[in-house]
């Protein structure tokens, strides 16, 4: 893994992948990965209806620090999103030891070991840049691409938070939490 660091951005270079920044430009190349009604539910919103949407998203949330587009390095495609987040409140400003990824993949690369790939490179960056100490990982019931990726990578299941109310989505739905912590990794030397 290398980072880069460019005009207080971040990059991250994997076998595979860059993590970069999201930019306003990737709107179009966003709508077309997050308007799949197979992506968005499983992550706890709906998909996007038009460019537009995926251009205010940007610009509110996928823009802020620690928010990254997956891109393949062969030729820049943008193929997703993992992100940083602070730990339970979801607030993308990190103020303790802890926080939670977020990710989504087109459906177009699941199954291709592209998640765990960027993971694994953020799990890195978070514990040796970030100084954090507790990473977590939340799905929704049903989401078994998630709970794969998740044990795959070394996190342990603590919790499961029923009846969580998932707003954007208008469900209610059972929550998994689990956890990977920096010791573990230290213990190790990698996940398992």
């Amino acid at each position: 893994m290398n980072i880069l660091q460019k005009n207080n951005e971040v990059f991250i270079e994997t076998d595979r992948l860059i993590l970069r920044p999201w930019k306003l430009e990737d709107a179009s190349n966003l709508y077309e990965l997050i308007k799949d009604p197979d992506i968005g539910p499983a992550c706890g919103f709906l998909p996007h209806e038009n460019p537009e949407k995926s251009k205010h998203i940007l610009q509110t949330v996928m823009i802020a620090p620690n928010s990254f587009a997956i891109t393949l390095k062969e030729d820049h495609r943008i193929i997703g999103d993992i992100s940083i987040m602070s730990y339970p409140e979801k607030k993308r400003v990190l103020e303790d030891d802890r926080a939670e990824f977020g990710y989504w993949l087109g459906k177009e690369y699941w199954h291709q070991g592209y998640i765990s790939e960027a993971l694994r490179a953020l799990i890195q960056y978070a514990f040796e840049n970030l100084n954090l100490n507790q990473l977590w990982i939340c799905y929704f019931d049903g989401n078994q691409n998630s709970a794969r990726v998740a044990k795959r990578n070394g996190f342990k299941i603590i919790r499961l938070e029923k009846n969580v109310e998932a707003r954007r989505i208008g469900k209610t739905l059972n929550l998994w939490h689990t956890c990977l912590n920096n010791s573990e990794i230290k213990l190790n030397n990698q996940p398992e």
